[in-house]
């Protein structure tokens, strides 16, 4: 029997409606790691072919669109919550303890803003059929959605020019798994590092990069925007390089016929 998706909503830090988050697709994927029992003297058995020294796998990847009254299954992304641990459901089936290991944004002209959000479950369900349920009827109009045309930079460090043509941001969490006596898998993760990233393609650069790149002198903030009512937060703050963030690559290529055009590439490690 055949699901269809729309029994297959999305919830990140809950099952209310308004951590809905508006997904366009989920990959969810489970690997375990078995090893064949060799052993000198004895042939494999039939029955007990392989042993295991790892807990299951799980990783999820979400990848949605914005949508104003939608932010709170974002939570996640704020400062407050970086290193904590957070529940999906995705139908029926929840995933539990997950923790994102990176984040990406892209905003693009006349397409809706899209973030990609990638996570460790170290508390899946097994031995579950895979099932789902849509409790909510949940208003999705045009209006509320954010389109690149409606995302704005406040570029107070003069990185750019002022024509940027696409946006990707990239954020990385790198943690450390915690693994208590007694139990198979890991109970909980550390948060160690935090690195983020910003490619913004354009028509300019301001100035082109030394040996050390270009450490910014201000901020440079992306504001993300629906057509209608203002996107709140936690997306509003998501991209925001502070000073002290490197612009490390810069790139410039011009065709025949075509206009200039460059990118920029700015790092910042905020943990």
């Amino acid at each position: 029997m055949s699901s269809p998706y729309t029994d297959y909503p999305v919830y990140i830090g809950g099952t209310t409606s308004n951590q809905f988050v508006p997904a366009i697709d989920v990959s969810v994927d489970y690997t375990s790691s078995p090893q064949a029992k060799r052993k000198l003297g004895t042939n494999i058995g039939t029955t007990d072919q392989f042993g295991y020294n790892r807990p299951l796998d799980a990783k999820i990847s979400i990848n949605s669109i914005v949508h104003t009254g939608m932010e709170s299954g974002f939570a996640f992304l704020q400062e407050v919550d970086r290193a904590k641990a957070t529940t999906i459901r995705l139908g029926d089936v929840d995933f539990n303890d997950c923790y994102a290991t990176d984040v990406s944004v892209k905003i693009s002209p006349f397409e809706p803003v899209t973030i990609q959000s990638n996570f460790i479950c170290l508390n899946p369900e097994t031995g579950t059929q895979i099932k789902g349920t849509n409790p909510y009827s949940l208003d999705m109009s045009g209006d509320g959605v954010a389109y690149g045309y409606a995302c704005s930079i406040n570029d107070q460090a003069d990185v750019l020019n002022n024509v940027q043509s696409e946006i990707k941001f990239t954020r990385r969490y790198l943690r450390t798994p915690s693994y208590t006596l007694g139990s198979i898998g890991a109970t909980s993760m550390f948060l160690d590092e935090i690195e983020e990233e910003l490619v913004i393609t354009s028509t300019g650069l301001e100035s082109l990069i030394n040996y050390s790149g270009d450490v910014l002198t201000d901020t440079l903030d992306v504001a993300i925007n629906s057509v209608g009512i203002g996107i709140t937060t936690p997306i509003t703050n998501l991209i925001s390089f502070k000073e002290g963030s490197t612009v490390d690559t810069e790139n410039f290529f011009i065709r025949g016929g075509e206009t200039l055009q460059t990118s920029a590439t700015i790092k910042q490690a905020t943990l």
